[in-house]
């Protein structure tokens, strides 16, 4: 296993919006939660840029802190995800399968985006007319991690590259790194291109967290 030191980022206090997972008027329990990047809490240090983001208007904002006082610490995903995916693929959590890329320059953005596809005739259509077409290895979940997701998220409902990237980090996190509290997607703040960044505290951690 790679032994180097892994890019940390620490935080006194982060920030959720929306449900607190062990309020119980809310009818929530802990670990019970999940988000773009996987399951878990989501949180973040914008919360104002989030809400726009995502349009979460009229939901609370909780500033939230570890309950003994010490900083919360996440690993950083951009840094450990290709390293997160080859020790999934060792546990047999993914699987490569035979796909196609759509890619197009978007004005507006003013950036070149893509779209992953596994069926051919789907992405050819996507691609008439609008972008260039490649065929690329797209990684999906099996095993126990395929399970996980399709319990949590209902069978096949997850995002490909959105959920599965990001629950494949927080188990590596989980077994591989018990002592960090989560992940954390640091991302160019931009609202203008629907950016921020932000992570997720782990489900085993939610306890170990207070509203402050």
């Amino acid at each position: 296993m790679n032994k180097r030191a892994s890019v940390l980022h620490e935080f006194k206090a982060v920030y959720h919006i929306g449900t607190w997972p062990d309020a119980p008027d809310e009818g929530r329990k802990p670990g019970h939660t999940g988000s773009y990047e996987g399951i878990g809490l989501s949180v973040s240090v914008h919360p104002e840029a989030w809400m726009h983001i995502v349009k979460l208007g009229g939901f609370p904002i909780r500033k939230l802190a570890r309950e003994d006082g010490n900083v919360g610490r996440f690993v950083d995903a951009y840094d450990r995800l290709e390293e997160a995916r080859a020790w999934a693929l060792a546990r047999g959590w993914l699987a490569g399968r035979p796909g196609w890329e759509v890619s197009w320059c978007d004005d507006e953005m003013e950036d070149t985006m893509s779209m992953q596809l596994l069926d051919e005739q789907e992405a050819r259509e996507e691609a008439d007319g609008r972008g260039e077409l490649r065929q690329i290895t797209i990684w999906v979940a099996s095993g126990e991690l395929l399970t996980r997701l399709d319990v949590h998220y209902g069978k096949q409902k997850y995002d490909q590259h959105g959920s599965l990237d990001g629950e494949l980090l927080n188990r590596w996190t989980a077994i591989t790194r018990p002592e960090l509290d989560g992940v954390w997607w640091d991302s160019e703040l931009d609202e203008t291109r629907l950016t921020a960044p932000g992570g997720i505290i782990l489900p085993e951690k939610l306890a170990e967290w207070r509203v402050a």
